[in-house]
């Protein structure tokens, strides 16, 4: 399938050769299946001024192998990393308060990852099918009475 980038006012510049691409655009949210089966992203850079990501945004990007959530990032929606199967990486920031249903579903080359103490929502099956997944770092906050 080839890769649709959907959403108004998006600029999309990359090198197809190296499979880099940088994303810009004024608005706040990226948009619901905004790169779904542009399986020959390897890398991709989204702006600041992101602060939610939408559903399946990255869903079935095969190629996608890293991916640095900007800091200012609030929610990450539903599968928006489903069956990203090449990626290894995911940098969360603290501004992260929520991982959606089956955010993470199928990464199946993911060996770990660290959730910050910011993130309070928790999702059903958010790392459902990570079959490499053995590390999950998460630091919690615990009230005392």
């Amino acid at each position: 399938m080839n890769c649709v980038a959907h959403g108004a006012g998006m600029i999309i510049e990359g090198n197809t050769k190296k499979k880099v691409y940088h994303v810009f655009w004024n608005f706040r949210e990226q948009y619901e299946y905004a790169f779904q089966y542009c399986s020959s992203i390897s890398n991709i850079t989204l702006p600041s001024t992101v602060n939610s990501i939408g559903g399946y945004a990255f869903a079935n990007c095969s190629s996608l192998l890293s991916m640095n959530i900007p800091y200012g990032v609030t929610i990450i929606n539903d599968y928006t990393f489903n069956d990203c199967s090449s990626i290894t990486s995911i940098t969360i920031p603290n501004t992260v308060v929520e991982l959606c249903y089956f955010a993470f579903y199928q990464c199946i080359s993911l060996p770990s990852i660290e959730i910050p103490i910011s993130v309070r929502t928790f999702g059903a099956c958010v790392f459902e099918n990570c079959s490499s997944l053995i590390n999950i770092t998460y630091q919690f906050h615990l009230n005392r009475a």
